[in-house]
């Protein structure tokens, strides 16, 4: 690991991102921070997991944001933790480097953080590039409603359009997602053994329980491309979201709801690539049939997985 690290005065806000072969993505965004940074409101922090393209080159080449690179992938987890770690904002903001954020969008979530002090997460409305509505806010899975939705038991989603004003919510998308330091130094960093997903979800819970409340901000809209740092292996980050899902049943699940959980996990992956299969023999047009053989694949690998008994890729 390397580090390009310069001495600033302490500011009130640290942005961290976290970048795999994101280049472009991190072109178009990451300049929009360099007037909040110039005027001094705060620093950025790139994390560079072992990028194969020339992100953490031109990062360095701007020379105003903190740069460390990663001799290997340690996974968002750890890299955001590395940030943080190293950061002094008495606030961090944790930016996907697929997002697009004004400097309004900073401002309304420090104001709103700075003026309720039992708020230790806050989060924004995601837009697509389109400006449709991304979800923003999950429940906290439960056994039930995972099974319900493996099983196909569960269509309902919450709805992500019925929110004019800050609201409380379980937990919220971390692509654009605040906390103050006072609650990082009371409920920990991110739990490092999430490689990709699930971590958000993981912190939310543990400050609720610590006492903190979670924020959705609707009024506050941030776009996201989405999934820019895993459309080079899908299949890879399918197989992490349902690892990073059984981590997450592993602490706060009980040993009957795991296992009722995992049996229905692999059930409805099975009849997904089954299901898939069938429709590639049948579908005939090519748009179509490209967006089946795109599902059929991700389902497929999750379910290589399985057989291979799940696997953990990152131990060492």
């Amino acid at each position: 690991m390397t580090q390009n690290i310069r001495s600033d005065p302490n500011p009130i806000l640290s942005v961290i991102i976290v970048s795999y072969n994101v280049l472009d993505a991190l072109q178009a965004g990451i300049m929009l921070l360099k007037p909040f940074h110039d005027q001094g409101k705060g620093d950025v922090w790139v994390i560079d997991n072992a990028s194969r393209d020339a992100t953490a080159d031109w990062v360095e080449q701007q020379q105003w944001p903190h740069l460390i690179r990663n001799s290997e992938n340690l996974g968002f987890a750890a890299a955001v933790n590395q940030g943080i770690e190293r950061s002094r904002g008495a606030f961090i903001l944790l930016l996907n480097p697929d997002t697009t954020i004004s400097e309004a969008a900073i401002k309304g979530m420090l104001t709103f953080m700075d003026t309720h002090e039992e708020c230790g997460i806050a989060g924004v409305q995601l837009l697509n590039p389109d400006q449709s509505l991304q979800m923003s806010y999950h429940y906290f899975p439960t056994p039930r409603s995972f099974i319900a939705e493996s099983l196909f038991l569960n269509r309902v989603k919450p709805d992500e359009n019925g929110f004019e004003k800050p609201v409380r919510v379980d937990a919220v998308v971390g692509a654009c997602m605040m906390i103050r330091r006072t609650a990082i130094e009371r409920i920990g960093l991110f739990d490092e053994r999430f490689f990709l997903y699930s971590e958000e979800l993981d912190w939310c819970l543990r400050a609720r329980q610590a006492g903190w409340n979670v924020y959705l901000l609707p009024e506050v809209r941030v776009i996201h491309n989405l999934a820019q740092s895993s459309k080079d292996d899908p299949g890879n980050a399918f197989v992490e979201l349902y690892r990073s899902r059984g981590l997450y049943m592993d602490k706060h699940f009980s040993n009957l709801g795991r296992s009722m959980v995992q049996i229905s996990f692999f059930t409805g992956v099975l009849l997904r690539v089954i299901l898939w299969r069938m429709a590639l023999w049948i579908i005939r047009r090519p748009d179509k049939k490209n967006e089946i053989n795109l599902k059929y694949s991700l389902n497929k690998a999750v379910l290589i997985w399985y057989l291979a008994g799940r696997p953990n890729p990152h131990l060492r």
